[in-house]
């Protein structure tokens, strides 16, 4: 007999499991987002403002970190929410044992080549000169750290296992908050502190990931081998979350490196503060989309394909909903939003108009998110690789055309205009999706 949370999936209502799979990843993300916002704080204040841009600077190479993560775990959560659907937890838990091996092999690979070429790797990500001393310092304590780097909360929720994904988010960024406040202010290590805690993170998530596949696992892990295959399938399916985040990440170094030939360290500082803002924006409807993820794979697995048509309807509904309020709010209060992380008037003199028109993208972002996360969770790989693409491929040549047409100051319009682009593709292929599904249902039928 299936599991509960299993017959969830298969038979409770659509809108109550969006919101209840949403919550848990809400707050998840949430707390990664006061993890972030309290990091920028400690760093901007405890430190400076020009360590926080450093930090920044890094950040393309974090989310490039993020998106192999992402592309292992992510690409056995799909496998494993369609082999749940068919009842084979053997095959699932053979899975996960090939992303795991995946995982410490990129992670050593990663480590080796970044430190060996960590100088061209600081100009490849556009570091500005007066700000490469913390940018490399971060950096490299970072690389020597990634072999801790995991992601196997999406596996978790594949599970339906809800309660231990989002402990598998509580428990590491708690640590990384705690050590944060004690290393920079305690013990007055400065980006160094930020960096080992960081790590400490990283390397509490190991823990508590191997002790939930241990003790708390649905998934059938006795006799389970590495397989060519297996990791093959893994690649293949997670490659549109690869293409997704490592799109984000080459986006931020294009920007980055925008950024220092138009306006040096300083705007590179002004997108710092601007964009852990904004990345508390995104949690609502990114969390929203997730819950996809598990309801679209599991129901496509399992033949129910009205299901998989209300989970995206739903999502888009909320997800829009989840969008709009964020919005209002950074329109009407940028300067207070600001203040958080700096009391610079030049900068929070800046950082407002920035901040209103990144934070115009918002209404935009959704949907090609929710469509990536549809067409990855139902096996169309290529499309759904086109789809998550389409979310950052435009912001940095638009961002240097403004730049060259306007100057610096409007660059920022970029990020509406990339989103409405990427919206009205999403758009599409939702509709070329759902009337081919339709077509090939009608057939079997």
């Amino acid at each position: 007999m299936k599991g509960d949370k299993l017959k969830d999936l298969e038979q409770k209502s659509i809108p109550r499991l969006i919101l209840s799979y949403s919550l848990t990843a809400f707050i998840a993300l949430a707390l990664n987002s006061v993890y972030m916002l309290t990091d920028a704080v400690f760093i901007g204040r405890g430190i400076s403002a020009e360590a926080l841009g450093g930090i920044t600077s890094v950040l393309p190479f974090t989310v490039l970190q993020g998106a192999i993560a992402a592309t292992v775990g992510g690409g056995a959560a799909v496998l494993v929410s369609r082999l749940l659907g068919k009842n084979d937890a053997k095959k699932a838990g053979e899975t996960v044992f090939g992303a795991a091996v995946a995982f410490w092999t990129a992670a050593l690979v990663i480590t080796a080549l970044g430190l060996i070429f960590i100088d061209p790797l600081l100009k490849l990500l556009g570091t500005a000169d007066n700000l490469k001393i913390y940018a490399k310092q971060y950096l490299t304590i970072l690389l020597i750290g990634n072999v801790f780097s995991t992601g196997f909360s999406s596996v978790m929720r594949a599970e339906g296992k809800m309660l231990f994904a989002l402990l598998q988010w509580v428990i590491p960024i708690s640590v990384n908050i705690i050590l944060d406040a004690v290393l920079i202010f305690g013990f007055k290590l400065g980006v160094k502190g930020a960096a080992y805690a960081t790590v400490a993170c990283q390397a509490t998530s190991v823990i508590t990931a191997m002790l939930f596949f241990f003790k708390f696992s649905s998934l059938d892990f006795k006799g389970a081998r590495w397989s060519g295959k297996t990791l093959g399938d893994i690649l293949t399916t997670g490659l549109p979350s690869l293409v997704q985040n490592g799109s984000i990440a080459v986006g931020m170094a294009l920007l980055n490196n925008v950024f220092k030939e138009v306006g040096g360290g300083e705007l590179q500082i002004i997108y710092g503060i601007v964009s852990k803002i904004f990345m508390f924006c995104i949690v609502p409807f990114t969390a929203i989309t997730q819950a996809l993820q598990p309801i679209a794979g599991y129901n496509y697995g399992a033949g129910k394909p009205e299901r998989v048509k209300n989970a995206m309807k739903y999502t888009v509904l909320f997800s829009f909903a989840a969008a709009v309020v964020p919005l209002i709010i950074c329109e009407f209060a940028p300067r207070i939003l600001l203040k958080i992380l700096t009391s610079d008037n030049a900068l929070l003199d800046a950082g407002v108009p920035t901040l209103r028109w990144i934070a115009a993208a918002l209404p935009f972002m959704f949907l090609p998110s929710a469509t990536g996360v549809l067409l990855q969770s139902t096996g169309k790989r290529f499309a759904a690789v086109l789809m998550f693409a389409a979310s950052f491929i435009f912001v940095p040549p638009l961002a240097l055309l403004f730049a060259e047409l306007s100057g610096a100051a409007t660059i920022w319009i970029s990020f509406p205009l990339a989103g409405i682009a990427a919206s009205a593709i999403a758009a599409v292929a939702v509709f070329i999706f759902f009337k081919r599904y339709n077509g090939v249902v009608s057939a079997q039928l």
